[in-house]
């Protein structure tokens, strides 16, 4: 089975809503794994996760706010 692919296909039925879910689903994963991080590697952890998290929105944002710029196009 290819994850990917079936994780694809997936998405695809998936609303604003569910989509809404599973991210603060993993917004709050994170936050309790971050609980468990010792002291004096916290600051370290938090340096790779901002610099995940940017990388990471600017590639989700880019092609949304693309998207969003577009004209729609009127039907005649």
């Amino acid at each position: 089975m290819n994850v990917c692919k079936k994780s694809t296909e997936y998405i695809k039925t998936m609303n604003l809503l569910d989509m809404g879910l599973l991210k603060n689903c993993m917004f709050f994963g994170g936050l309790l794994t971050g609980l468990f991080v010792k002291k004096e590697a916290k600051v370290k952890v938090a340096a790779v996760s901002g610099l995940l998290f940017t990388s990471t929105l600017l590639l989700v944002t880019a092609p949304f706010l693309k998207y969003m710029m577009e004209e729609e196009e009127t039907e005649d």
